[in-house]
């Protein structure tokens, strides 16, 4: 028998590692003496996270390093497990983050029986969701927007201590399999297990990165929102913090903010409206302070009257119910304040044959009409990018056709007379629809099988109004980073959300350029619409797939906002796609909103 020096585990003779905690048994003092200096060498060369709540950070590296000037190891010493540990029978040790005296961070992968990833994840780019599996039930689709979920392997962050730290971490991990949000990040697991002469207490949460100390005030409010609708689903599901709420409660996943630090939440007997109420006022008074980085509340001059009526609402008058009114009220006062600032578009253009086709099967349209009163700029906006098929004399006359009756339906709008966001949707959507009618006649009289891909923004000041069908995509761009506001209707989107294959395969698919949804396919279509508030500053990319398929989001993000306007950066797009390969036709529409 072996006993392990690291956990007191009693090993069968011959055991090479640890049962219990992965340590390596062979060549015994030898590896006890040299695991732990390795192990701090290699994670010096990375970037460790740092996560919400502490102070200060060290590198890895400088906190394990033995101290040849300081006594030796005392035996109580909080240690990090080695590699190859295994926490809870179920996570297994991928890295080492952070350590101080009363906790140590890893990194962990969670293994399953059958080496198949439990996990899902939403497909949908303005989703992303992440969902556990409900015991032997493995879900299908998205809790929150009906997507199709896709396998997920992901690393794990699983934060261990000598004491109970972590709050009502324990009950809220028991329900935690029934929860998904995009702004949540759940723990996962909680559990104790005993090591040597002490125990430990480990939580696994999905891993996040560091909220950021001061946050670019255009992202502020579109964050709000997004937080405020977090909170009204952990309300929802009889999760309270109690007004304790602080910047520490939130991490990043990617560039999109999540409620990550659960320390202070609870599980009250009742969700009672008081409760609601204290952390909606407590959110409000967090989401005043990344705007303004003041400590406490006060009429801000430097903010528009529509924001300031926001915040005094909120936090000195009789605020407001839930998140979700919260959210509803932030979306009012953003649109509000920025309706009363003049408003212009910058307008880029361009589309191109590309290297490998003859005929030039994309067509666009735009659209302006600039209306100025009371001294205030309001342009009202019309963009389309349509990408035929069907071949010559089909696709090219697909995509005009549908062009030209945008442009006709164009002359029905009224920018002098308010109009409702409702109103304008219905119009887009009749829009879409008479499109459709007309390619769906052409096609039936003509005896071909011609169709075309559509995306179509209808901007209003500073609301968009978007409709597709098809693979041609609409991107909003800013200085922080690039979100497709589409989802693809095609065949490769499917299998990658079914997670037969990786998004990376979809780019180099043979069938990836198989559509299920095309204007003029059926006299009756499916309209998938959205409306967005964009900021000053943001774009919007409107692109056929002869663009997105030769550059990733990395790319096309670079290229718009390094270009010195939206022409350049359409015509250097264009020139980007074509040194890509350039294997269809290529079309890009930018448009940027401007304060003026």
């Amino acid at each position: 028998m072996i006993t392990c020096p690291y956990c007191s585990t009693i090993n069968q003779s011959g055991a090479k590692f640890c049962s219990k905690c992965g340590t390596m048994l062979d060549n015994l003092p030898a590896e006890v003496n040299s695991a732990q200096p390795a192990l701090a060498s290699k994670q010096a060369s990375s970037n460790p996270s740092k996560g919400p709540g502490a102070k200060s950070y060290k590198p890895v590296a400088e906190i394990i390093q033995p101290n040849p000037t300081l006594p030796s190891k005392k035996t109580d010493e909080f240690r990090p497990r080695p590699v190859g540990a295994i926490f809870g029978n179920s996570f297994l040790f991928d890295s080492l983050r952070y350590k101080d005296p009363l906790e140590i961070r890893y990194t962990v992968t969670k293994r399953t029986a059958n080496g198949q990833p439990p996990f899902r994840i939403c497909g949908n780019p303005n989703c992303g969701a992440f969902h556990q599996p409900l015991g032997d039930k493995i879900e299908q689709y998205c809790t929150q927007c009906g997507s199709p979920l896709q396998p997920s392997d992901p690393l794990f962050l699983l934060q261990e201590a000598r004491q109970p730290i972590f709050g009502a971490a324990a009950e809220i991990a028991k329900k935690s399999s029934s929860l998904a949000h995009p702004n949540l990040h759940i723990p996962l697991a909680y559990f104790s297990e005993r090591l040597g002469s002490e125990t430990r207490t480990c939580l696994v949460t999905p891993t996040y990165s560091q909220f950021p100390d001061h946050l670019d005030p255009a992202i502020v409010l579109p964050w709000g929102i997004e937080v405020a609708l977090g909170l009204d689903y952990l309300h929802k599901n009889k999760l309270a913090f109690g007004g304790q709420i602080d910047r520490s409660c939130f991490g990043l996943d990617g560039t999109r903010p999540v409620w990550a630090n659960f320390t202070r939440c609870n599980v009250p007997p009742e969700m009672v409206p008081q409760a609601q109420a204290a952390d909606v006022r407590a959110l409000a008074y967090q989401i005043f302070q990344w705007l303004t980085g003041k400590e406490q509340y006060g009429f801000e001059p430097s903010l528009p009257a529509a924001i300031n009526r926001f915040f005094n609402e909120a936090l000195v008058g009789k605020g407001y119910e839930s998140g979700e009114v919260l959210a509803q009220a932030i979306e009012t006062a953003q649109r509000d304040s920025v309706a009363q600032q003049s408003i212009n578009y910058r307008l880029g253009r361009c589309t191109d044959v590309g290297l490998e086709r003859n005929l030039n099967e994309d067509s666009l349209v735009t659209v302006e009409f600039n209306r100025m009163l009371q001294s205030i700029s309001q342009p009202l906006g019309l963009y389309a990018v349509a990408d035929g098929m069907g071949g010559h004399s089909a696709g090219e006359i697909a995509s005009g056709t549908i062009i030209n009756t945008l442009a006709q339906r164009a002359a029905t709008l009224n920018p002098l007379q308010p109009v409702s966001p409702d109103e304008r949707l219905k119009w887009l959507k009749e829009t879409v629809e008479a499109a459709n009618k007309a390619v769906y006649d052409l096609r039936k009289s003509a005896g071909t099988d011609m169709g075309s891909t559509l995306v179509i923004a209808l901007l209003d000041g500073v609301q968009a109004t978007l409709a597709h069908a098809g693979d041609s995509r609409i991107y909003r761009i800013n200085a922080e980073k690039i979100q497709q506001l589409t989802c693809d209707h095609s065949l490769v989107e499917r299998l990658v959300a079914a997670g037969q294959i990786t998004r990376e395969e979809g780019r180099y698919h043979p069938q990836r350029n198989v559509v299920y949804r095309t204007i003029g396919d059926k006299l009756s279509l499916e309209i998938d619409t959205a409306t967005h508030i964009l900021a000053p500053g943001e774009r919007l990319l409107l692109c056929s797939d002869g663009l997105s398929g030769m550059l990733d989001d990395r790319n096309l993000h670079k290229i718009v906002m390094s270009a010195a306007s939206p022409q350049e950066a359409c015509e250097q797009l264009i020139a980007a796609a074509n040194a890509a390969g350039g294997d269809d036709n290529i079309t890009a529409v930018v448009v940027q909103i401007e304060a003026v």
